[in-house]
C-alpha cells in the first residue's frame, strides 16, 4: 500500500526498510484485517546526538478502513514507542490538499509549523506540504 510516490514498490523492499528500521531501533507498524493489509505507520529518529530526540513519523491508512480508529491507534502506539525511547519531539508532513489528515493531526496534538512550496509532484502537478509536529514528554 503506497501513498502517491512512496514507499518501496515491492514486498522484499519493505522488508528490506523494516530490517534496516529495526536495526537502527526505529519502529514500523502494521494493521491488517481479514487477512489484508489496511494500514501501516512508522517513526525513524534522528541518527546524531543533536537530533535523537525527533522522531520522523508516516502513516498510510487504506481508504475503506478510513475513520475506524486505525490512524489513531497507531499514532498513540508511535507516541508510547517514542516516549520509551526519549523522543520528545514527533514530526510528519502531509499534502497541503489532504483536509482530513491535517484535522486528524491536530485532533492528536500536532500542530502546523511551515510549509514547503511545491514540494510533493503528483503526476504534473506540485503540490505543496505542510510541515507539523508535536511535543511530549
Amino acid at each position: 500500500m503506497r501513498g502517491p510516490g512512496e514507499g518501496p514498490r515491492s514486498a522484499a523492499a519493505w522488508r528490506d526498510a523494516i530490517e534496516r528500521h529495526k536495526r537502527q531501533g526505529d519502529i514500523d507498524l502494521v494493521a491488517e484485517a481479514d487477512g489484508q493489509l489496511v494500514g501501516m505507520s512508522g517513526a525513524i529518529r534522528g541518527e546524531y546526538a543533536r537530533n535523537k530526540h525527533v522522531a520522523t513519523l508516516g502513516i498510510a491508512i487504506r481508504q475503506s478502513h478510513a475513520r475506524h480508529g486505525i490512524g489513531a491507534a497507531m499514532m498513540l502506539a508511535l507516541e508510547d514507542w517514542a516516549r520509551s525511547q526519549g523522543v520528545t519531539r514527533l514530526e510528519l508532513s502531509v499534502m497541503q490538499s489532504n483536509k482530513g489528515a491535517r484535522r486528524f493531526y491536530r485532533r492528536l496534538g500536532y500542530r502546523t509549523e511551515g510549509r514547503k512550496r511545491r514540494a510533493v509532484k503528483l503526476g504534473d502537478s506540485y503540490v505543496d506540504e505542510v510541515m507539523m509536529a508535536k511535543q511530549i514528554s
